[in-house]
């Protein structure tokens, strides 16, 4: 096949011989010239293989040699964005490898291959081309490679892979290990940009954080300033909750392809270093063995996820996370358990620390729970990822802290913006309405806002220190996402909106209930 307009151009060329020559040797200089035209290159365009990566300082491109090129080959460029532009010579390469060192930062292109032209050869079919973004690299850096190049596509299945983690400047060491990798989340695995579970093949250390196998990278698509989460777990820290999951914001690179900024951090597990519960085992099914560890979470996707739980006779959704999976006697002893505290709280005697709720759940650690999720207006509170423990002949507990993108006067979800009212606490909401009525609850949240308020006070400020030091990577995610950053997702919005709630909170918590 020949390239695309060689055809109307060897034609021209031979009308201008036929009229100098006579017929006879005409022709003859037609064949020979239509044929020097036509000769096939020696491969097809799926044959390249293209492939690009994002390295130090530009754009790694690979290819296969489908044929035999002496002459080496010819690679174009086409800017996508910001700007747009036609297909432009990049430059030649005798052998299958090339860096585009003038990529300009936070530009999207388009790159193709073909063999050159030589001796006797017509140049190749320009290859499929292949799209990259390139980014200058402010964070630490989170490499994947998995096994072939295979795109990751399922939230059940892992696949296996390579991680590596350079520290670029940042001090924290580097990191290299085999790992397996899938998708996660709910809404959020619908997204473009998408959550990742990485699953280690030993327990390590990632950032300084306590061995693990398993651990989260969170997108954050619906929180742009990647600041919420972040704020979360540092109020979390400021309580006594048990545990609270620690992260790192990370630049990440899959397949050798930009993705973004994420949040490395810890997942929600049972192990001594995170929910730190006894692990239960299938014959802890009698005695003290069968009242614990549980580890659960209110979420409203029980049945549209098909989640191993149930439904209290309040409607409140439960699912079982561990142990994983429950036997017919620790799933029937712990929805009883969960089922009597639900009717205790709702009894004749709720209030009575010895016969009411407070038999069945541990107070402090709801209230720990309570303020974070209340003063920063998370959506999520009494929909997801709501986690409970019990542990062994133990009361329930509130905690551990999660998914907070849809907080903090975020203009995605379904509630307005506005830094006042309340929103955990709903009189129409089973569990929370019942446990605000308590006089019990309103002494320990006055103590307990009385002893973090001054360190909550601080956190306007770490939030403008963080946003400061995530701007060029959050620029990055942009260009590569392809949005810009709305007023409510930067940190001096979030920095402002957190200063008047945390005032309104303090005004208003008196009267949240009554005594």
């Amino acid at each position: 096949m020949m390239e695309p307009g060689s055809h109307s151009r060897a034609l021209a060329r031979i009308g201008a011989t036929r009229r100098r020559l006579p017929r006879l040797a005409a022709a003859t200089v037609v064949l020979a010239l239509f044929a020097t035209s036509c000769v096939a290159p020696p491969e097809t365009p799926d044959g390249y293989q293209l492939s690009s990566r994002l390295v130090t300082g530009g754009i790694q491109l690979n290819w296969t040699d489908p044929g035999s090129s002496p002459a080496g080959f010819d690679l174009e460029v086409m800017r996508v964005r910001p700007d747009g532009g036609p297909w432009e010579p990049l430059g030649h390469s005798t052998t299958n490898s090339f860096t585009d060192t003038d990529a300009v930062n936070r530009t999207t292109y388009l790159y193709r291959v073909r063999s050159a032209a030589g001796s006797g050869q017509a140049a190749g079919t320009w290859s499929k081309p292949v799209r990259t973004t390139y980014v200058e690299l402010v964070l630490p850096v989170v490499r994947i490679d998995t096994a072939g190049g295979a795109p990751i596509v399922s939230k059940d299945d892992y696949l296996n892979a390579q991680l590596a983690i350079d520290p670029n400047g940042s001090g924290h060491p580097a990191f290299n290990a085999s790992m397996r990798v899938k998708g996660r989340g709910n809404t959020t695995w619908a997204f473009p940009k998408k959550p990742y579970k990485i699953k280690l093949d030993s327990k390590a250390s990632i950032f300084g954080m306590p061995k693990a196998k398993d651990w989260v990278l969170l997108a954050n698509y619906n929180d742009r300033s990647q600041l919420r989460t972040w704020t979360a777990q540092s109020m979390g820290d400021l309580t006594s909750l048990a545990w609270t999951p620690s992260s790192v914001h990370v630049e990440l690179v899959l397949n050798g392809k930009y993705v973004g900024v994420y949040q490395l951090t810890e997942q929600v597990e049972v192990d001594s270093n995170r929910v730190d519960i006894t692990e239960m085992e299938p014959e802890d099914t009698t005695g003290e063995a069968v009242t614990g560890g549980y580890l659960l979470e209110i979420d409203e996707r029980l049945e549209e996820n098909s989640e191993p739980g149930f439904r209290t006779t309040r409607r409140k959704p439960i699912v079982i996370k561990d142990p994983e999976p429950a036997n017919a006697a620790q799933f029937n002893y712990i929805r009883q358990y969960v089922q009597d505290f639900e009717n205790a709280l709702f009894g004749p005697q709720r209030s009575d620390p010895d016969t009411g709720y407070q038999a069945y759940l541990d107070l402090d650690s709801y209230v720990d729970w309570y303020i974070v999720e209340e003063l920063l207006k998370n959506q999520d509170a009494n929909f997801s990822s709501a986690y409970i423990h019990k542990e062994r002949s133990e009361k329930l507990r509130f905690g551990p802290l999660w998914d907070f993108d849809l907080s903090m006067g975020t203009t995605k979800g379904i509630v307005p913006t506005d830094p006042e009212q309340w929103w955990v606490n709903q009189p129409n909401v089973p569990w929370t309405n019942q446990i605000g009525a308590d006089p019990a609850f309103h002494t320990r949240l006055n103590q307990r806002w009385d002893a973090i308020k001054s360190d909550v006070d601080q956190l306007p400020q770490q939030i403008i220190d963080l946003g400061t030091t995530l701007e060029e990577a959050v620029a990055n995610d942009a260009a590569q996402w392809d949005y810009t950053v709305e007023t409510n997702d930067t940190a001096a919005f979030l920095a402002d909106w957190l200063t008047t709630r945390t005032a309104w909170f303090d005004t208003q918590i008196d009267a949240l209930v009554a005594p």
